[in-house]
């Protein structure tokens, strides 16, 4: 997980110039609401999961040297907090390439309006 991390890391430090910096600045949210970053000169990040649901989920194949690789209960991050990082993070990758168009402030009253034309009829 950790090494994947490193490789998402450096897509972004090669590839983040091309984006908007809204998209790199969510790319880092979205990092930081998943791993606890800057623990010390040479240790690795930890992930912001939840050790003790993991542990009872793997039973006796847990290994107890995974531990030091997970936040303590209090940083964990919560499924909510994932989702809203990850789907923030996918729209504003998604406008940025163009699969989806920005939403101007004005199209909501111009849909409103097609829609009362249509029903009208």
């Amino acid at each position: 997980m950790i090494e994947r991390k490193r490789e998402l890391d450096q897509m972004m430090c090669v590839y983040g110039p091309l984006f908007d910096k809204a998209v790199f600045d969510q790319y880092n949210a979205f990092i930081h609401s998943c791993f606890r970053t800057f623990n010390g000169v040479g240790r690795d990040a930890c992930l912001r999961a939840d050790l003790t649901r993991l542990q009872e989920t793997w039973g006796t194949q847990w290994n107890s040297e995974w531990n030091g690789f997970f936040v303590d209960a209090k940083q964990k991050a919560t499924n909510q907090e994932i989702a809203r990082g990850y789907n923030n993070l996918l729209h504003l990758l998604a406008l940025e390439i163009g699969i989806r168009a920005q939403p101007s402030d004005d199209s909501k009253p111009k849909l409103r309006n097609r829609l009362r034309t249509i029903f009208k009829q």
